[in-house]
């Protein structure tokens, strides 16, 4: 499970290095948002967020094994 796990990481973050300025853009678009549109717009806005880190756990589940419930995380 350990070398999936970190497979998993690694592949992640090679994507987000990848796309820096995109992770910039992430981290500042809630301050953006809260004071630039309206709020039905920030409402949707966010609900789609969270769909794609929905996709995201998804794709977690997907690639990596379960672990048992209040199992401690290798090391």
């Amino acid at each position: 499970m350990r070398e999936r796990t970190q497979a998993f990481a690694a592949a992640l973050t090679r994507s987000l290095a990848q796309h820096r300025v995109l992770c910039d853009l992430i981290s500042a678009q809630a301050g953006v948002l809260e004071h630039n549109v309206s709020a039905d717009v920030a409402a949707r806005y966010k609900r789609s967020a969270l769909g794609n880190v929905a996709a995201l756990a998804a794709l977690a589940r997907h690639h990596l094994p379960p672990t048992s419930t209040g199992a401690a995380p290798e090391r």
